[in-house]
């Protein structure tokens, strides 16, 4: 394992100018084992804090150590996000209990999910089906997720703790509405606050949407949601330089998205086509600041009848199977790619060496920092 000053060398000198490149390519990975039973790690910020969930309750990877949060007053949760604060969300629910969004903040700094330290954030005031659903978190502590307004409908809303009093009160959320459906799911938020996510149209169909208060009034207007046109499509992640990415059509096919010449429309000379692995289905997960995308893909590969899917990385119109840029003899097959930070380091899940489900971090090794910022390593695959 990288110790600490190897790993800070690491990642702020690819924060400096590996990533930024336009020769990056590729760059091999140091695989670390976040942990087992059954582990998925969904969130890495910045101070390479990770998040996700084990079993059937969420936790906390720092520093080497994984945390069990428990479930946050509830039997089971699971954590999609967390941000550069260390604040986790995601869901929480009981049997006979509506799934509900959740916040935890670790408030006296234990690593620990304390009473006191979460907030439930709740449906909409008046919903007649209390449920919510929390998927991401941003820099300034906004929340993207969705509330059900009545059974069969859903909106989307961007929640923040106005007040500063670690609870969910009244007006603290904005309702995005619908893209003129019955339902709306906003995916990621970023530090802007712009929301990327997918809902139903008027016309019954799914379609990727990007939302922005360009106004600024914290409520959502009209204009402020654009559709981005593709028919049965999903955008899943924002950056902060405002790409989008998602997937598209049956099979999925991965795409990102940005307003180039600023005047919010979706043109389409503004997408980009990612491709996939040599399977039939590809879908991005996250994107840094710098644009890099990360995700899953099926490989065209097959195994007792079942797809296989590997994760990848997507740089400067390359997509590159993860599974290329770890060591030959790590032992692991990197399955998905869930999120990457803005140093490129890298998180999700995959099968490691005892054959079982493991949570695993990526990041860039040292060694290979000069070839990866001067593309020398492009070419580089992994021997089978």
């Amino acid at each position: 394992m990288l110790n600490s000053r190897m790993l800070g060398v690491a990642m702020l000198t690819l924060a400096a100018g590996a990533l930024c490149s336009p020769s990056f390519g590729a760059g091999i990975y140091q695989i670390i084992d976040v942990g087992g039973g059954f582990a998925e790690a969904t969130g890495v910020n910045n101070a390479l804090q990770v998040t996700g969930t084990s079993g059937s309750g969420s936790f906390l990877w720092q520093n080497g150590t994984m945390t069990n949060l428990g479930n946050f007053g509830m039997d089971h949760s699971i954590a999609y996000d967390i941000n550069d604060a260390g604040q986790i969300v995601g869901i929480c629910w009981s049997s006979g209990v509506p799934t509900d969004a959740f916040m935890w903040t670790d408030g006296n700094g234990s690593g620990t999910a304390e009473v006191g330290e979460w907030l439930h954030i709740g449906s909409f005031p008046g919903s007649t089906l209390p449920s919510a659903r929390a998927f991401a978190v941003n820099s300034a502590g906004q929340v993207a997720g969705y509330g059900a307004v009545q059974y069969g409908l859903t909106h989307g809303f961007v929640w923040s703790d106005l007040n500063d009093n670690g609870q969910s009160d009244a007006g603290e959320k904005i309702d995005l509405g619908t893209p003129g459906g019955d339902f709306c799911t906003p995916t990621d938020i970023n530090d802007a606050g712009v929301v990327a996510g997918y809902g139903e149209t008027a016309s019954g169909a799914d379609h990727g949407f990007v939302w922005d208060d360009r106004d600024g009034n914290g409520q959502s207007d009209a204009g402020e949601m654009l559709d981005l046109g593709l028919p049965n499509s999903y955008a899943t992640a924002i950056g902060d330089d405002g790409t989008v990415a998602g997937y598209t059509g049956v099979p999925n096919q991965p795409f990102t998205w940005k307003d180039l010449d600023g005047d919010w429309e979706a043109d389409q000379d503004e997408f980009v086509f990612l491709g996939t692995l040599g399977g039939l289905y590809a879908r991005p997960h996250a994107v840094n600041k710098h644009g890099v995308v990360v995700g899953w893909s099926e490989t065209g590969e097959f195994v007792e009848g079942d797809p296989v899917a590997h994760g990848w990385v997507y740089a400067n119109g390359v997509m590159h199977d993860l599974n290329d840029l770890i060591p030959a003899d790590s032992g692991w097959v990197i399955e998905s790619a869930d999120d990457i930070n803005d140093s490129g380091a890298i998180v999700g899940y995959g099968t490691g060496p005892d054959g079982q489900r493991h949570a695993f971090l990526l990041v860039p090794e040292p060694a290979m920092l000069l070839l990866l910022a001067g593309g020398g390593v492009v070419g580089l695959r992994r021997r089978r």
